[in-house]
């Protein structure tokens, strides 16, 4: 198999970090700036738009028996073949398993995700130029118009030292990319975790579509939600406190009052919430505190920030993104969602559509809490599609037992037996059938924690903040 390996840089008004790549790319601002590539893994060449594009590229993006490869190839610049197909002279668009991407073999052998750090643990002889990100932070991004300097981007004639330094700096990443690869183990990942990789693309390119007018109506009546929990604070502390945050000027008020708290940590101010000698209008500060702390609409907003005309949020997976070589999330991180859960979900969900006064005459109480209920029914079938959501049971257990060696657990999995409810029931001294969900939640945490490296100590921490 012949293979050339490439690596763009690029410019777009859209930031790649908050954005990502799906709308980045395919923003009318999007412009490639050069490409470097190797050819079988021969002398590294930069390719300039403002120059023809080499026959030899053009050869090797339409030959099906060429294999493309980069550092993320799978998760940039295949996006940018497929949209600059015209520019790239790409007749045929380039289907997945042309794909080997070096960053998701790295993961694979547990180094990491970034191309300067895996260049780095693996001791390469060229590792990633430190310099590009200056160059970057200059080149690839908009620039504020100034008097002095009244222009919005930097070009080509504006900065040509920059920009020869970038093509530089490009060359030098398809070289450290190269020398990575070559420092592990195997070329290519075994055909079932290729497929694997192959399908997270797939996952990421068809994406999850989201409940836009939800999603926006959580975020206006949170936003009117705190404004009025910070004027309560205000009263309550004769203007002394003007947000959740200012932790010092909280703590004062709070000493003020004559009663002595050391800090606003969870614990600390659920004590000081069960304390009869804790005065009402300090818990009721306290109380303001627990709710400002964690009135984010953060992830909301990231939904928005990320979705595209019609909704849809893409590239959400990474591939072997956790230590275990599991997915690990990626923009609105839906692996992270919290726990949290609301009995009558539909009449919430109408509720946040109408108003804070429905949210309010529904549950009252921390709106927050009851927006991250709703985190997960933000995401919705496509029109005319259907949502199937499923999970493998128990598999870091399974593989857990697995790997220990434990052949009795192994035929409690087979026998339907639960482990955690097993654990549990040792853990609080109860029998297996009386362990609570809850018993059961510090069960898992102990299993998986314990099992997979926590270490006591860091689980007594752990347990002391439940």
């Amino acid at each position: 198999m012949h293979t050339i390996n490439i690596d763009f840089e690029t410019y777009s008004e859209i930031d790649l970090i908050k954005q990502g790549a799906y709308k980045y790319i395919n923003h009318p601002s999007f412009e490639i700036l050069c490409m470097a590539y190797s050819i079988d893994f021969k002398e590294v060449k930069i390719w300039r738009t403002f120059e023809q594009l080499p026959q030899e590229v053009i050869e090797a993006f339409n030959d099906s028996k060429v294999i493309i490869r980069g550092w993320n190839v799978g998760g940039f610049e295949r996006l940018i073949l497929d949209k600059e197909m015209n520019q790239l002279k790409i007749k045929n668009k380039i289907p997945y398993d042309r794909y080997i991407d070096t960053q998701a073999l790295s993961l694979y052998y547990a180094m990491p995700a970034s191309l300067d750090a895996a260049g780095q643990a693996l001791n390469v002889l060229k590792k990633k130029d430190k310099k590009g990100t200056y160059l970057i932070q200059k080149l690839c991004k908009p620039k504020k118009w100034s008097k002095a300097a009244p222009f919005t981007r930097y070009t080509f004639k504006i900065a040509p030292d920059d920009f020869i330094a970038l093509y530089e700096y490009c060359m030098r990443d398809v070289e450290a990319e190269v020398e990575i690869l070559n420092s592990l183990p195997f070329k290519e990942l075994p055909e079932l975790e290729q497929n694997i990789f192959l399908f997270t693309l797939y996952q990421n390119d068809r994406g999850l579509t989201i409940d836009v007018e939800l999603v926006k109506s959580i975020i206006c009546i949170l936003e009117t939600w705190k404004e009025s929990k910070i004027e309560e604070l205000k009263k309550l502390t004769d203007s002394r406190v003007s947000t959740g945050n200012q932790r010092d000027r909280i703590i004062d008020f709070i000493l003020s009052q004559g009663y002595k708290i050391k800090g606003l940590t969870a614990n600390i101010v659920k004590e000081a919430l069960q304390d009869p000698k804790a005065p009402e209008n300090v818990k009721q500060i306290l109380k303001l505190r627990q709710y400002l702390s964690r009135s984010s609409t953060a992830k909301f907003e990231k939904m928005i920030e990320l979705a595209d005309d019609n909704g849809i949020v893409r590239g959400n997976l990474q591939y072997h993104g956790a230590s275990t070589g599991r997915f690990a999330g990626r923009g609105m991180q839906i692996q992270n969602f919290p726990r949290a859960s609301f009995a009558e979900e539909e009449k919430l969900i109408n509720a946040f559509k109408t108003s804070l006064e429905a949210v309010q005459e529904l549950a009252g109480g921390n709106l927050m809490y009851l927006a991250s209920c709703l985190l997960r029914a933000c995401i919705i079938a496509p029109k005319g599609g259907v949502l199937v959501v499923s999970d493998f049971s128990a598999i870091e257990n399974r593989v857990l037992h697995w790997l220990a060696g434990d052949l009795e657990s192994l035929q409690d999995f087979r026998n339907g037996k639960d482990q955690y409810k097993n654990f549990a029931s040792t853990l609080y001294n109860v029998n297996y059938d009386s362990v609570s969900k809850q018993q059961r939640m510090m069960g898992k945490i102990a299993i998986l924690g314990l099992g997979y490296q926590m270490g006591y100590k860091t689980f007594i921490n752990h347990a002391k903040n439940f």
